[in-house]
């Protein structure tokens, strides 16, 4: 039984650096559109695909984790709060990414910032 849920966080973290991997083409294909000004200074490509590979990856070890431990202890409780458990595990991934993508900032010259704009939605949503 642990091997299966070991598999199961597995392709959960693999899946989740796949689309990792998908959002960084998808943000340079936007940003190298006609229709973009082109990227900053600041941005480039080979570490912002690896770092959303990694932090995908992370976050799917974390999913994959939370949903074993809901499958386990939850099973029997009402939805609603298994539902507010993967929500607040996706928020603290979501901070967490935040201020690592920001001291990274902070380490390549820029200035060290937490906000919540459109990119973020999206990353929420991806």
């Amino acid at each position: 039984m642990r091997k299966i849920k070991l598999q199961r966080v597995i392709v959960i973290a693999l899946t989740m650096s796949l689309v990792g991997g998908l959002q960084s083409l998808y943000d340079y294909a936007i940003l190298m559109s006609l229709f973009s000004l082109g990227p900053s200074s600041l941005y480039q490509f080979k570490t912002e695909f690896v770092f959303n590979l990694a932090s995908g990856f992370g976050g799917g070890l974390v999913a994959g984790v939370t949903l074993n431990l809901i499958d386990e202890r939850y099973r029997t409780k009402p939805y609603y709060q298994s539902l507010f458990i993967l929500i607040a595990m996706f928020i603290a991934v979501w901070v967490i990414r935040n201020i690592i993508e920001g001291l990274i900032q902070v380490q390549m010259g820029g200035t060290f910032y937490f906000s919540f704009d459109a990119t973020d939605i999206k990353n929420i949503f991806f």
